[in-house]
């Protein structure tokens, strides 16, 4: 909540130096918010906005996801491509990103190193040069500088860039929708009231908010497929066999946009996740699926 509120100030702060009170929306805006939400656990503090290293994450991380939207699939089928098509591939935009996301991530731990984390752990990076330290002594150590700058980049981009366009997505969504954006305000105003900023504690009574939400996930499908995973034993699907080792992707659109399921998948209606008393049905919020299915090692 108290990121929300930063983010609150910082647009109206923006809305204040336009002579008629108005401001251009930045897409950019919720990004913030999530990367100081990963931030906060990560390194224990928050990024201004303004912030140099915080603009280049974002920027990093978004150059990764965009060019794994365009590459990563084709590169997944056929690897030998990236020699072959390195800029048009996306694979030389993402190498590029990995590398500056994992530059940020040492000059943290560098950071965390000159300060009292053995004395006073307070975040993620914290406990991490904690294990490095236990780990020292070890042939082959799991807990190392390199393994903490893959981590980092992973948390960072798997709570950042992805959920950011989400929230962007959705209020889009609300903007085009009036009627929707007027059920959802009398909702958060019937359990919340005027004075009271929602918290978890009323998630359960916010019952078309929480349908809003999946709508908005499912109607903006912000990830073309899910993440990869690897057939662990040969097995038949209808007329198509799989090998031990294939690599197989999610499409999201069929899922999302099953019009057998769904019935009118093309339109934005969260009332589709509701039931007759109103009630979340659950085998619809099922079918919303994050990062895929499967299990994850």
């Amino acid at each position: 909540m108290d990121e929300l509120l930063e983010l609150v100030k910082y647009i109206d702060q923006h809305r204040r130096r336009h002579p008629e009170g108005r401001i251009k929306f930045s897409t950019n805006y919720f990004h913030f918010s999530f990367a100081n939400l990963m931030a906060s656990m990560l390194i224990g503090k928050r990024f201004s906005y303004d912030d140099y290293d915080l603009q280049e994450l974002l920027v990093h991380g978004h150059n990764f996801i965009k060019n794994g939207i365009v590459g990563a699939g084709i590169l997944t089928a056929y690897p030998f491509l990236k020699s072959i098509f390195p800029e048009t591939s996306g694979y030389k935009t993402q190498i590029e990103a990995m590398y500056g996301i994992q530059r940020i991530a040492q000059h943290m731990l560098n950071r965390r190193r000159t300060e009292d984390y053995k004395m006073n752990p307070r975040c993620f990076t914290d406990d991490f040069l904690n294990k490095i330290d236990e780990d020292a002594s070890n042939p082959q150590p799991i807990f190392t500088a390199d393994n903490y700058k893959v981590v980092f980049g992973d948390l960072m981009q798997g709570g950042t860039d992805t959920t950011g366009n989400s929230v962007n997505f959705t209020l889009l969504l609300l903007t085009a929708h009036q009627d929707v954006q007027e059920k959802l305000y009398k909702e958060i105003e019937n359990i919340c009231g005027i004075d009271k900023y929602p918290s978890l504690e009323d998630k359960p009574s916010m019952i078309y908010t929480q349908a809003v939400l999946l709508e908005g996930y499912r109607w903006g499908r912000i990830l073309v497929h899910g993440l990869p995973k690897k057939v662990t034993e040969d097995f038949v699907y209808r007329e198509y066999t799989f090998r031990k080792g294939t690599i197989l992707m999610m499409n999201f659109h069929t899922v999302f946009f099953d019009e057998i399921f769904w019935d009118d998948p093309n339109v934005f209606r969260p009332e589709r996740f509701l039931d007759n008393e109103g009630n979340l049905i659950p085998s619809k919020v099922d079918r919303i699926l994050a990062f895929g299915a499967g299990k994850f090692y």
